[in-house]
């Protein structure tokens, strides 16, 4: 969809060395798979994740952030296997690490190998587009009124009364 001025990422800072959200328990997140794991959870995972591409592999050769968003979430993930590629885009990268009922926290990440393991080093919660709801609790602690902390979210929305009449 074309952006709206409300709904993009915004830039979190409280000044240059800290972020209101950084109380958040997903401000920075960490992740360590095997190969056999992620070659698991990956197929279990394909359609869930809407992955377009091969599916019927045994190991994982190189996985690449191809693109990203311009708040850093990952916008296409490519994956190469021993039987070719397959590629996730958006938020879906989210489900293809997807391990129960939990996804990654969010698709802001960076992903490498290290040695015989994969690590994702990540931040954030969530989509990335709104509020951060830590972020705003900081922001009330430290004395913003309810229409600075959204319009500080919500850049171009319009807060009104609205009557119900009765």
């Amino acid at each position: 969809l074309s952006p709206v001025p409300y709904l993009q990422s915004q830039n979190d800072m409280k000044n240059a060395d800290s972020a209101w959200c950084e109380s958040s328990s997903y401000s920075t997140w960490k992740k360590v798979y095997s190969e056999k794991e992620l070659v698991s959870i990956f197929k279990k995972n394909l359609k869930e994740s809407r992955a377009v591409g091969k599916s019927n592999f045994s190991g994982i050769q190189q996985i690449e952030i191809k693109s990203t968003f311009p708040g850093g979430r990952v916008n296409e993930l490519e994956v190469l296997t021993n039987k070719g590629v397959f590629t996730v885009k958006g938020d879906r990268t989210r489900w293809l690490f997807q391990e129960g009922s939990k996804i990654l926290p969010s698709a802001k990440f960076k992903i490498e190998k290290n040695g015989k393991v994969w690590v994702i080093d990540g931040s954030g919660f969530g989509h990335g587009i709104g509020m951060c709801q830590m972020g705003a609790r900081a922001r009330a602690k430290a004395g913003q009124s309810f229409k600075e902390i959204l319009e500080a979210y919500y850049p171009g929305a319009t807060l009104q009364c609205i009557s119900s009449g009765k």
